[in-house]
């Protein structure tokens, strides 16, 4: 486990009409103010290029679909220093991860 990356477990609630899918509340672990939210779409068999913020915390939840992250990190400060850790996520695996400032994430699709 990376030091910082918290995962939290979410509630599906399922209703007559369709599941309701939480994702982050202000008394969520890792909460840390709210900045932006946006969806990210990854095609199947593509894997996203490796990024980093410097600053932003950053939430992911995987609604739809399988998708692997792989973290790694590169904080030379950090105890973890140089390790990796994958973390798959989808609605049956499904859990809000938290990922603190200056550490490297890439993520792909899974079959």
């Amino acid at each position: 486990m990376i030091k910082g990356v918290v995962i939290t477990p979410l509630d599906l609630i399922d209703t007559p009409g369709g599941m309701v899918m939480h994702a982050m509340k202000e008394t969520s672990l890792g909460y840390a103010g709210f900045g932006e939210a946006y969806f990210s779409q990854v095609n199947h068999g593509a894997i996203k290029a490796w990024k980093r913020h410097k600053q932003m915390t950053l939430n992911l939840v995987v609604p739809v679909g399988e998708i692997k992250f792989v973290l790694f990190d590169d904080r030379t400060d950090s105890p973890t220093f140089g390790k990796l850790q994958e973390i798959f996520l989808s609605p049956e695996n499904y859990f809000l991860v938290t990922v603190p400032p200056s550490v490297s994430y890439t993520h792909l699709t899974l079959p």
